[in-house]
């Protein structure tokens, strides 16, 4: 899902130029937009190393799973906004967290009923103790042991490095705009 939303937002966002670029500005919001993927990779490992072998199987509740429920979305969320953030522009970078949260609430929504059917009260209680979206960190446990499937530690860190392969794009496309080969559609902060 997220590699769709960059797929297609990604193109538009290329002919669109960022307003700070004289002043330096674009150059911070490209290095934080850069920090933000990182971060948001790390995150989605993180995350992988608690489920990857437990998904279909058990309630995943320890480590981020603990802080909230969705922490491998919020993490994606975070993701597409760091994406956004390296083309230069704070708006870019809005338009591309909301659109994956559009994107993945179905997603969510029916997780949850499919958890809610299978795991029945321990899911409800779970729902109850826990924050769905912003972290809580007061509420944090974890387990004595940690069993995982390093191979799809491996894929998450494969497939989210490679959204770092906008930031080279977005660097393209200024020059391209700056020498005429690209049209600039419009000016953003």
């Amino acid at each position: 899902m997220l590699f769709l939303v960059a797929g297609f937002l990604v193109p538009q966002a290329g002919l669109i130029a960022p307003l700070w670029t004289e002043s330096g500005g674009m150059l911070r919001l490209d290095q934080l937009g850069a920090l933000i993927l990182f971060g948001a990779i790390l995150g989605r490992c993180w995350c992988t190393l608690y489920i990857s072998a437990h998904k279909k199987q058990s309630l995943v509740t320890a480590g981020p799973y603990s802080l909230c429920r969705n922490p491998l979305y919020l993490f994606s969320f975070m993701a597409a906004g760091g994406v956004g953030l390296m083309s230069g522009s704070v708006v870019i970078g809005t338009i591309y967290s909301l659109a994956t949260i559009a994107l993945f609430r179905g997603v969510v929504r029916q997780e949850e009923r499919h958890l809610a059917d299978y795991f029945e009260d321990a899911y409800r209680a779970y729902c109850r103790d826990t924050p769905r979206w912003i972290p809580n960190f007061g509420i944090w446990r974890d387990d004595r042991k940690l069993v995982t499937r390093p191979s799809l530690l491996l894929i998450t860190l494969r497939d989210g490095l490679c959204l770092f392969a906008f930031w080279p794009f977005f660097r393209l496309m200024e020059l391209a705009r700056e020498i005429g080969l690209a049209p600039t559609l419009l000016i953003l902060p």
